[in-house]
C-alpha cells in the first residue's frame, strides 16, 4: 500500500523496501494500492509507470487500486495514468469511478504533456510538431509570454537535450515525459502555498522553493531506466551527504 504522500523521500524508502521483492520468483501478482494516497508528485508517477512496465516484462500480473481521494483520482486521469493502465491491460479493483473533474487545485492542473512514453522516432516527431507554426505557443499557452518559450529554448535546448540524453546517450528503448506548471491557485493563496512547498521539500529542493516565493514554476520530468545507471550512480548516491544525513536521522 502506498502512503498518503507519494513524494521523493518517502518513495525512495518504499523502493528500497519493496522494489526487489516484487521481482522474486515466488511473486506471481503485484498490487499497487493507491487507496489512501492524497498527494502524488509527477516524478514519482512516472517512476511507478516504469516499475510496472518492468514487472510486466518479467511476466508478473498487475492490479491497481485507485485512490479514494477524488482530486488524486482526477490527477491520475488528467495525466493519463488511467490510459496507461488500460493500454497495458492492468486491472483496476475497487474503482470509485469518479466522473466530474473538480475545480483547479494545487494537485490537479491540466499538463502541457501528461504521462507520455516515447522512443527516438516519436520524440523527434514531438519536437517537429512543436516547431510547426505556432504550435509551441499553443501547447504552452499558459506560459507563452515567457522568454524561454518565445525564444524556442524550451524546445530546442531543454526538451531536446534531455530527450537526447535519455534516448541516445542512455541507450534505452523508451523514456517518458511529463510537463506541467505548478503554482498557487490565486495570489491570495501564494504565501501559504510557498510555505507549504518549502515545508515538504527535500533538503536539496528547499533553497529553490525559498527563492521562488509564491511564484509558479515549470515542472518538467524526463525519465528512463538507463543501462548501467545503478552502477554509474551507486558511489555518488552512497557518499551523498544529504542522503546519508537523512538516513542517519531515520535511524
Amino acid at each position: 500500500m502506498f502512503p498518503e504522500r507519494v513524494v521523493s523521500g518517502v518513495f525512495e524508502d518504499l523502493l528500497n523496501e519493496s522494489y526487489k521483492n516484487t521481482f522474486l520468483g515466488r511473486v506471481v501478482e503485484v498490487t499497487f494500492d493507491f487507496s489512501i494516497v492524497k498527494w502524488c508528485e509527477v516524478f514519482e508517477l512516472g517512476l511507478i509507470a516504469l516499475w510496472m512496465l518492468e514487472l510486466l516484462e518479467a511476466g508478473k500480473a498487475l492490479t491497481f487500486v485507485p485512490p479514494l481521494d477524488k482530486a488524486v483520482y482526477q490527477f491520475l486521469t488528467v495525466y493519463r495514468f488511467d490510459s496507461f493502465l488500460i493500454e497495458h491491460n492492468i486491472q483496476k479493483v475497487n474503482d470509485p469511478a469518479y466522473k466530474a473533474a473538480p475545480a483547479t487545485t494545487e494537485l490537479l492542473r491540466a499538463p502541457f504533456f501528461p504521462l507520455t512514453f516515447f522512443n527516438e522516432s516519436t520524440f523527434q516527431k514531438l519536437l517537429e510538431d512543436l516547431s510547426f507554426g505556432n504550435r509551441l505557443e499553443i501547447v504552452l499557452s499558459d506560459i507563452s509570454e515567457t522568454e524561454i518559450v518565445k525564444s524556442g529554448a524550451i524546445r530546442d535546448v531543454v526538451l531536446k537535450e534531455l530527450g537526447d540524453n535519455a534516448i541516445i546517450h542512455g541507450d534505452v528503448r523508451f523514456a517518458y515525459l511529463i510537463m506541467t506548471k505548478l503554482g498557487p491557485t490565486s495570489e491570495a493563496k501564494a504565501i501559504d502555498w510557498a510555505r507549504n512547498m518549502v515545508d515538504r521539500a527535500s533538503p536539496i529542493e528547499r533553497p529553490f522553493f525559498e527563492r521562488l516565493g509564491g511564484n509558479p514554476f515549470i515542472n518538467l520530468v524526463i525519465g528512463d531506466k538507463g543501462v548501467g545507471i545503478r552502477e554509474t550512480l551507486r558511489n555518488a548516491y552512497v557518499s551523498d551527504p544529504v542522503i546519508s544525513r537523512r538516513k542517519g536521522n531515520r535511524s
